[in-house]
């Protein structure tokens, strides 16, 4: 062993070439018997020095453990024994702990994982303080072990009584162990009111122990919120008083505060219900948001907070306050704000700066989250910043600059049709001063956050009257020689956000184009960042400017294009300025075109892979992201982000040329179909599946019709396909592939030509599919039901909300792709409807627990099948439809009443007229019940109103002609277009039963001088 030893010694020398000489020998002697090897790492860390012992014990779990090279047979019991004999309380803990890395996966693999327990509770129960803490140390790790978790769930109630102990040692290290540990214990078995005791113990304790013992005893408090919210119950207020007691106080390490931060986000973010009644915890939560905003940086050097460019993005106490702020306004807007008002506007008029700067900045970083309750007070919130604007501190006027953009956005279009006046003076008075970046440079993001709120003509003529000033200031700052890179670099960010929302931005052009150019005259930059901007801004120009320029800047951008390759690290930024100017001139450019295209392609069918390693591999690749997954078998998988941001962009700019050239694109439609059906279910990046599946679902349409079907035709059996292998397991997939085949079928008007064995295999995949949502949903209820009242699992009970509406969507193109399908076959898929559909989405018209997007979807489908096959599905002389569709017509959703209207009209339109008489009655009175809201006109129910007098409309005109001036009373329509044509039409084409009721020609002028869209050409030419 003492050969050994010295091998171990080597590895740990500082020397380079004595460290090589030890691992190699290390390596030589494990290649001639890891057998050995194991025994000896044993026998090292039990009878070496301290230094020695841990890289033995760490040598062991790195071979034996994470790599999992084989254990000497029939040796289990001895390696188990001889290690647990290592545990000693005159050993170091730090090397205790080492071999507690050992034991724990180790117990796993030689089953023996009761054992363990036993021993970490016998540990637990020592009057040693060194095997007290290691057993903690233990039972920490176990929680990352679910078969040790799964044991110690099974006798949670002892091994939370010895942890209770460990909570009142009188040593404080034992305390903060005990805390982390038992939060994580309890944050991983099953919940149970009872455990709230040793909360409250451990809460208690945060106020007696050494605050540098605190910080992962709370990290361990939030994961413990976070996974167990229920916890908390009773003791709100406590965690509220404790938390902000710790974060408050600026003495405390930046550590401790942000781990305190962290339970008030579990908190909010997992006890919703419980909190938005709690005035107590949202006031101190408010308060102590406002006190971490307030410890600004350099508050007494304005020189070095000019100098210093990420001052507001760096990790701060300011920014956690900031970050505090937003998650209690997020959660609790209406409840927060009446507390939040009083407390900013107490800063806001306190005499110093400081305050004033941090009531200024909460008022702008709560108005998007208040925007409805703010809205009525808007005149007196733009008066206290209009008015500070002008302060004598330049951080009071930041502040308000900063504010200013915050309301351009959050109360757009208001600021810019009322406030033009006194916001934009303010923002050219800050960029003119310049003596402060800090100032241009916000002054500048207001100029962007003011022109994205730019809506109509008045807006932008109100804007447009101070653009020559602001083109003035811009021209001044691309010709000084004083600019600094930072200032310009936002410029060309406004210059950017100007360029595309002001169409008269054009007559300014010339002032920074040529300036723009002459960056890239002798190549790329240096500076990566500032020449992405350049780029960005060269391809808004583009887009805005008249083809000579564009010629030019394209011109510009190929020759840039030869003098670097597709690593540099602003080569998509060029292929998007390129892209840009195809946009406009591509057609004039057909063999450039080719080759960009080709170019692209090439790049989103580029074949990317995840790399994946040990985690003793350190090495590091500049354009990748490491992830470390860790388990039995510790590894690094290492994304390219790289080679995903090419491949992203390249689809990205395939879609802007294939949807800007339309036709032009029909050369290249092939090609593009056969890689993006390839990536519209690429792993790992949601955006490269949109912007394929967007493409596959354009390109039908600029084919012509044979083109266009046989496209169809190889799009559709592997969409379906796919669609059957994630039915059950990925619902975003399956509706995302479910609205593309509805776009495309619906774009395509009539696909009979998939043949009726195609449609039938449609047909048994959009059933599984349906039938898949509806157990989703009864499964999301039985979720929603154990849970109570939502007061807890929020984020759980947000995701069901997110799943709800996936399923919603998946229903509802699913129903109309069917609709389509019968549209196409008509009687042909009357047997496939039958079998398939008719009882699966029948059913939900009467079931009293169908959602209310159930509920509409099928309404959807069966307005579709009466409109396409004329059945009402008549039992006994009675039709099962309209017995439905006049119960729904008293619903309490208006959507479901308006659809259920629709859907009578439709049966008096093509339904069996002896069949439809039965049901007249009921219809009128179920129509007319529609009609007597006394909220009919408004915005809300307008659809629904009219969609009610339509239906009248149609039974008057073919069973009862006394309805007709009933009707009329609500001609012409005016919200749904399709709903308004059909109506007019069928007025004008019975004009002649019409004509003897008063206001009959009032009503046809109306109806022919309608806006466009709302009346049928083809009605109007009949006239």
């Amino acid at each position: 062993m003492e050969e050994f030893q010295k091998i171990l010694l080597s590895i740990l020398s500082k020397n380079h070439e004595t460290r090589d000489f030890g691992e190699t020998a290390f390596n030589t002697m494990l290649a001639q018997s890891s057998d050995n090897v194991c025994f000896t790492l044993i026998s090292c860390i039990a009878n070496s020095p301290e230094d020695l012992s841990c890289l033995s014990a760490v040598l062991f779990r790195r071979l034996f453990i994470q790599k999992a090279l084989p254990l000497p047979e029939n040796s289990y019991n001895q390696i188990k024994s001889d290690l647990m004999s290592l545990i000693t309380e005159n050993r170091p803990l730090s090397l205790l702990k080492k071999i507690g890395d050992i034991l724990i996966p180790l117990s796993h693999m030689l089953n023996f994982s009761n054992e363990i327990l036993s021993q970490m509770t016998f540990w637990l129960s020592s009057s040693s303080q060194t095997l007290h803490l290691f057993s903690l140390y233990l039972f920490e790790i176990s929680t990352e072990h679910s078969h040790i978790v799964m044991i110690i769930d099974q006798n949670a109630d002892s091994v939370l009584q010895l942890m209770w102990n460990s909570l009142k040692a009188d040593n404080a290290k034992v305390k903060a162990a005990a805390c982390r540990t038992t939060c994580l214990v309890l944050s991983r078995i099953n919940e149970n009111d009872n455990y709230r005791k040793a909360f409250n113990i451990i809460l208690e304790l945060f106020q007696s122990l050494p605050i540098e013992e605190t910080a992962s005893a709370l990290t361990a408090l939030a994961e413990l919120i976070d996974n167990s919210p229920r916890i908390i119950l009773g003791s709100v207020d406590k965690i509220a008083q404790i938390m902000a007691g710790i974060c408050k106080t600026n003495t405390v390490p930046y550590d401790v505060r942000l781990a305190g931060l962290q339970v008030f986000h579990a908190t909010i973010q997992r006890a919703f219900g419980i909190i938005k009644d709690n005035i107590q915890f949202i006031q101190e939560t408010i308060t102590l948001s406002l006190m971490l905003i307030s410890e600004i940086e350099f508050a007494n050097d304005l020189v070095a907070w000019d100098a210093e460019p990420e001052t507001d993005a760096t990790e701060s106490i300011h920014i956690l306050g900031k970050e505090l702020l937003c998650a209690i306004v997020e959660a609790f807007s209406e409840a927060a704000y009446p507390h939040l008002i009083v407390l900013i506007e107490a800063h806001i008029n306190a005499a110093h700066w400081l305050h004033k700067h941090t009531g200024i900045l909460a008022l702008g970083l709560i108005a998007n989250d208040c925007v409805k309750v703010m809205k009525s007070s808007l005149e007196h919130y733009m008066t206290i910043l209009i008015n500070l604007s002008n302060h004598e501190h330049p951080r009071v006027r930041w502040a308000c600059l900063t504010t200013i953009g915050l309301f351009c956005t959050a109360f757009a279009p208001e600021i810019q049709k009322s406030y033009a006046q006194s916001v934009l003076p303010i923002i050219i008075r800050n960029i003119k001063q310049g003596n402060t970046s800090k100032l241009i440079i916000q002054s500048l993001n207001c100029i962007i956050n003011y022109t994205k709120g730019l809506d109509e003509d008045n807006e932008m003529n109100k804007f447009t009257a101070f653009l020559p000033e602001i083109m003035t200031c811009f021209s001044i700052f691309f010709t000084s020689s004083s600019t600094t890179m930072i200032v310009l670099n936002e410029v060309l960010k406004s210059l950017s956000a100007i360029s595309l929302e002001v169409d008269s931005f054009s007559q300014y052009l010339n002032l920074f184009l040529p300036g723009l150019r002459a960056l890239f005259m002798n190549g790329m930059l240096e500076n990566s960042h500032f020449t992405s901007q350049a780029l960005t801004c060269l391809g808004c120009f583009a887009r805005c400017a008249n083809i000579a320029n564009v010629e030019d800047i394209l011109n510009d951008m190929l020759r840039l294009k030869q003098l670097i390759t597709p690593d540099n690290e602003n080569y998509n930024n060029l292929l998007d300025v390129i892209v840009g100017c195809l946009e406009t001139v591509g057609p004039n450019h057909l063999d450039l075109l080719d080759l960009i295209i080709k170019e692209l392609l090439i790049n989103a069918a580029a074949h990317t892979e995840l790399l994946s390693k040990n985690l003793e591999s350190k090495r590091g690749f500049f354009s990748s992201i490491s992830l470390e997954i860790c388990g039995l078998k510790d590894k690094s998988t290492e994304i390219p982000t790289g080679a995903y941001e090419t491949k992203l962009g390249a689809c990205r700019l395939l879609y802007i040329l294939s949807t800007s050239l339309g036709k032009h694109y029909i050369n290249w439609v092939g090609q593009t179909l056969e890689t993006m059906n390839k990536l519209v279910l690429f792993p790992l990046n949601k955006k490269i599946r949109k912007f394929a599946l967007k493409i596959v679902t354009f390109l039908p349409t600029i084919c012509e019709p044979t083109q266009r079907d046989a496209m169809i035709l190889s799009i559709f059996p592997y969409f379906i396909a796919n669609l059957a292998e994630r039915i059950n397991t990925y619902p975003e997939d399956v509706c995302s592939l479910v609205t593309s085949m509805k776009k495309i079928s619906k774009n395509a008007g009539n696909i009979s030509f998939i043949g009726i064995t195609g449609a039938q295999t449609l047909a048994e995949v959009l059933s599984e599919n349906i039938k898949a949502v509806i157990l989703r949903g009864k499964k999301r209820k039985a979720f929603v039901n154990a849970v109570g009242d939502g007061k807890l699992y929020c984020e759980e009970l947000e995701n069901i909300k997110e799943s709800e509406e996936v399923d919603a969507k998946i229903l509802r193109n699913s129903v109309d792709l069917i609709g389509i399908l019968m549209k196409s076959f008509k009687s042909q898929f009357l047997g496939f409807f039958r079998v398939h559909f008719q009882s699966l989405l029948g059913e939900l018209l009467y079931d009293s627990e169908a959602s209310d997007d159930e509920t509409l979807s099928s309404l959807c489908l069966f307005c579709d099948y009466i409109e396409f096959t004329g059945d009402l599905l008549v039992n006994q002389d009675s039709s099962l439809l309209l017995t439905a569709f006049t119960k729904l017509a008293y619903h309490e959703n208006h959507n479901i009443r308006q659809c259920a209207v629709y859907g009578i009209g439709l049966g008096a339109v093509y339904g069996n007229p002896q069949i439809f008489a039965r049901h007249q009655n009921q219809c009128i009175e179920a129509c007319k019940y529609v009609l007597s809201n006394p909220c009919a006109f408004t915005e809300e129910l307008i659809e629904c109103t009219e969609c009610a007098a339509g239906a009248i409309g149609k039974i008057a005109l073919n069973y009862s002609e006394e309805l007709i001036q009933v009707w009329m009373q609500y001609l012409p329509f005016k919200s749904d277009e399709e709903e308004a044509c059909i109506a007019h039409d069928l007025f004008i084409k019975n004009f002649g039963k019409i004509t003897k009721y008063p206001n009959a020609y009032s009503k046809l002028e109306q109806i022919k001088t309608a806006p466009k869209g709302y009346v049928f050409k083809e009605s109007l030419d009949a006239l």
